[in-house]
């Protein structure tokens, strides 16, 4: 099993434009018949003129964006047969879809239409699609200048900081990441796009982890870590989630709905629950208190817990006259301890966050950046899986055909093996050996399947891929779980 990744520029456009005839009744004027025949004429003109205008720009934008694409090469192992390719020449173009729009003036029922032609089409409530607005905001990516990153597995964090902190870093410059194993070696020389969606995604699972955030897998928030901050890594977190999302990289995808909702509307305009507390000993002393059923009750469970010391940090400590007194101190203290203790830290993970535009667009449009930053709870299936592929057959009747009809029915059912979890592998782990990606990330993937066969050309020369079985799964599984990083078997 061999895999050669790009990622492929895909193109999602569609234009309906629609004509209402009315029949009208001729006026007896002459003239003014002429002039009403001239203007149609025109009018009929402008309009063709101008759908031939936009049906060539659109061809033009497939030529582009078929010249970049992501092959998964299976090798099908059969010495007398000749694979062909679909696949373009190498480039390392923008990693995210391209996707064009135009205004037209349609009505609503008309916008209705165009959605019902286009159901796979997601929109954010302005009517940007999730792809588009990323695409914008990588307009601003430089590819003629690299920001190169050196990195080593097992120090990570150490190497994502030297090459924020390099003098000729900038996030609006193309990334390139040379992975180094433990003697050193380097593994590749090009980044072609794998390392640099496997930097972002090991990246993002080391800040999740980390002394950088609390709370539980699903729900993340800001830790507040004054050494951290000292050293500035809550901006360098914010700005390394930036790039991620618009470089073609993951979201964070565990964000606490609080945590989102103060970046993207404003700490006071955040409401925090009790159930958010992710300290299980201040949230249960709270709940207590909140269930407190007189004020009485409520003092003496304020001295039995010493609640005092942390309502006092929180500048929540007040005398309690009656019961809305009580509420509001656990409301207060809960929104205290989630959002407002470290404020400081919170101020510069949002600086970085503001990298590239990420957190003016994240306020503009709320909801599609909320599947971005927040848990949601999608699992890929076998169907699913299969589909983020586009399969490169040979030549219809060939005996390659034939051969690879056959490898790809193993590859499918293979797929149902892990939906089946009869194997010890997930769809993250193949497709992390693919992508480099655990996730497909916001801007999308756009997959190809190949078939490597065990010669290639007229000279009958043969393959210098690595070769695997690929109706074997435990073979399978084997070159997936066991390499060291994308790409490698």
């Amino acid at each position: 099993m061999s895999v050669n990744l790009l990622f492929n520029l895909t193109l999602n456009t569609g234009i309906i434009m629609k004509y209402n005839f009315s029949v009208v009744e001729c006026p007896s004027n002459p003239i003014l018949v002429v002039v009403l025949v001239i203007a149609w004429i025109w009018f009929g003109c402008t309009v063709s003129t101008k759908g031939m205008v936009t049906s060539s720009f659109y061809r033009e934008l497939q030529k582009l964006t078929s010249q970049n694409s992501s092959d998964m090469l299976i090798n099908v192992g059969d010495p007398d047969c000749t694979a062909t390719s679909d696949s373009g020449p190498s480039s390392d173009l923008l990693y995210a879809s391209l996707l064009c729009e135009e205004q037209h003036n349609s009505s609503e029922s008309e916008e209705e239409a165009n959605h019902e032609d286009f159901p796979g089409v997601l929109e954010t409530n302005s009517g940007s699609l999730l792809q588009d607005i990323l695409t914008q905001l990588a307009c601003a990516i430089n590819e003629d200048k690299i920001s190169k990153f050196n990195i080593s597995r097992s120090h990570l964090w150490e190497g994502a900081l030297r090459g924020l902190r390099r003098k000729s870093f900038s996030p609006e410059s193309k990334v390139s990441v040379k992975f180094t194993d433990d003697s050193g070696t380097p593994e590749g020389a090009v980044d072609l796009g794998g390392p640099k969606r496997e930097f972002f995604t090991l990246v993002m699972e080391w800040m999740m982890n980390s002394q950088l955030f609390c709370g539980t897998e699903k729900n993340k928030y800001l830790s507040c870590n004054s050494n951290y901050l000292g050293d500035d890594f809550y901006f360098y977190a914010g700005e390394l989630i930036a790039m991620s999302v618009v470089h073609g990289g993951p979201g964070p995808k565990c964000f606490g709905l609080p945590l989102y909702d103060a970046l993207t509307k404003g700490v006071m305009q955040t409401t925090v629950n009790l159930e958010d507390v992710y300290d299980v000993e201040l949230r249960n002393s709270l709940q207590r208190l909140k269930d407190a059923k007189t004020v009485k009750e409520a003092q003496n469970l304020i001295s039995e817990d010493n609640l005092e010391k942390v309502l006092e940090l929180a500048g929540t400590l007040q005398i309690l006259r009656k019961q809305d007194d009580v509420l509001s101190v656990v409301q207060n203290t809960a929104h205290w301890f989630v959002l407002g203790r470290g404020h400081a830290c919170f101020e510069r993970f949002k600086a970085g966050l503001s990298t590239l535009g990420v957190l003016g667009a994240m306020a503009e449009h709320y909801e599609k950046f909320k599947e971005v930053f927040c848990y949601s709870n999608v699992q890929l299936n076998a169907d699913l899986f299969d589909c983020l592929f586009t399969i490169n057959y040979s030549d219809e009747g060939s005996n390659n055909r034939q051969r690879e009809s056959l490898v790809l029915s193993h590859w499918r059912d293979y797929l149902q093996d892990v939906e089946d979890q009869s194997v010890e592998i997930t769809f993250s782990d193949i497709l992390f050996f693919v992508t480099g990606l655990r996730k497909v990330p916001p801007c999308g993937l756009a997959l190809q399947l190949s078939f490597l066969h065990e010669s290639e050309g007229k000279d009958n020369i043969m393959s210098t891929f690595p070769m695997a079985n690929a109706c074997a799964g435990k073979d399978l599984t084997f070159a997936f779980l066991n390499t060291k990083g994308y790409g490698y078997a």
